[in-house]
């Protein structure tokens, strides 16, 4: 496999944000997109110079297809990438992946069973701070990692919930879109944090409330997560924010540690350790450490999973990583629902009971 050809499965804005990455792309080239709405296949089809099709079937069948990338409404992102791992595809989705971790983990089986690699694109661990962060905390400039302080805050009018690809207001119902603001924001943060920190969730509280009429699914949320060894996280994930984040952005990602500390923003990181770092940050003095971006991150997750695939290797995000998030999202939405700290062992307790059930 010279380079990994793509099929891009919806046309939407999440698509349109993923063409950009793929001018960027060393490894990775479009070959076809299909969407119901025509209109939109055919306009990024000829941003790429691909063809536009209109069912997934008929760009499952094409030979120059090796993956996909699922792009579509959440509801139908699980029977989708199901589809494709059985023709034959690997299959890429964009967070969330799956309307919970329910449905994630049936397209997860559904791929090892077909022998496909089914990934969510976890783009946010290729961003550069977070990956110097990874290196910070590796270290042990940091000491052992004790709390995470994640945040994220997006301007949603009225106007977005009826809008995007799909029927009109599936955003806002439960059924179809799975969640609101802490299924569609939380997820890729809470996957970047964990990998670049090692901290692995044990519990969740969560609360969240929705104050847009006739919509059913939260538009504020936050979250306690308990992670294993002690360490403590919180998030606060807000579409209820008139004006957005601001000029001065959401005010970085905190990781605290015995010996220091690290904000993580968009654009860098600030790093502080009673040690300091090597010959880049002096110990006791808040540094502000280069972390520059030498290709989008969306294009740097595409052409390691390529890369993975043309070494016979498993790509460097695991199948299995998008699932975890989910599990924590998950358990948060049981916490709202049962007034109770969840357990991340108890998120999919009722489906692998029914699934031994089956077996037996």
């Amino acid at each position: 496999m010279a380079e990994l050809r793509l099929g891009l499965v919806g046309a939407g804005d999440g698509a349109q944000t993923l063409a950009d990455a793929l001018g960027a792309c060393e490894h990775v080239r479009a070959t076809a997109v299909c969407d119901p709405n025509t209109s939109s296949a055919e306009r990024l089809a000829a941003v790429l110079g691909i063809p536009a099709l209109e069912t997934p079937d008929e760009l499952l069948a094409r030979a120059d297809v090796d993956a996909v990338v699922v792009a579509v409404p959440t509801f139908l992102t699980g029977m989708l990438a199901q589809a494709g791992a059985r023709a034959g595809k690997h299959v890429l989705m964009l967070p969330p992946g799956a309307t919970g971790p329910e449905e994630a983990l049936h397209a997860l089986k559904a791929a090892q069973a077909a022998g496909m690699h089914l990934c969510t694109l976890l783009a946010e661990r290729y961003a550069a701070p977070w990956r110097v962060l990874r290196e910070v905390v590796a270290s042990g400039a940091l000491g052992d990692v004790r709390s995470l302080h994640l945040g994220v805050t997006v301007a949603r009018d009225a106007g977005w919930w009826l809008a995007g690809s799909g029927p009109e207001g599936w955003r806002g119902r439960r059924l179809q879109a799975g969640g609101g603001v802490l299924l569609g924001e939380a997820l890729p943060l809470l996957d970047a944090a964990a990998w670049a920190t090692g901290l692995v969730a044990e519990r969740v509280s969560a609360e969240h409330g929705a104050a847009v009429p006739d919509v059913e699914v939260e538009d504020l949320g936050g979250m306690l997560i308990a992670y294993r060894g002690g360490a403590l996280g919180t998030i606060h994930v807000a579409w209820a924010a008139p004006g957005g984040a601001g000029p001065m952005g959401e005010g970085g990602q905190r990781v605290l540690g015995t010996r220091g500390q690290a904000v993580v923003l968009r654009d860098g990181l600030w790093l502080f350790s009673a040690d300091g770092w090597g010959d880049r940050v002096p110990p006791g003095q808040w540094t502000q450490v280069p972390t520059p971006q030498r290709a989008p991150a969306q294009a740097l997750f595409l052409d390691a999973f390529a890369q993975a695939l043309q070494a016979g290797q498993d790509p460097p995000v695991a199948d299995e990583a998008g699932l975890e998030a989910l599990k924590v999202i998950g358990a948060g939405y049981q916490s709202r629902r049962l007034g109770r700290a969840i357990r991340l062992d108890e998120v999919l307790q009722k489906v692998v009971m029914a699934t031994w059930t089956t077996i037996g």
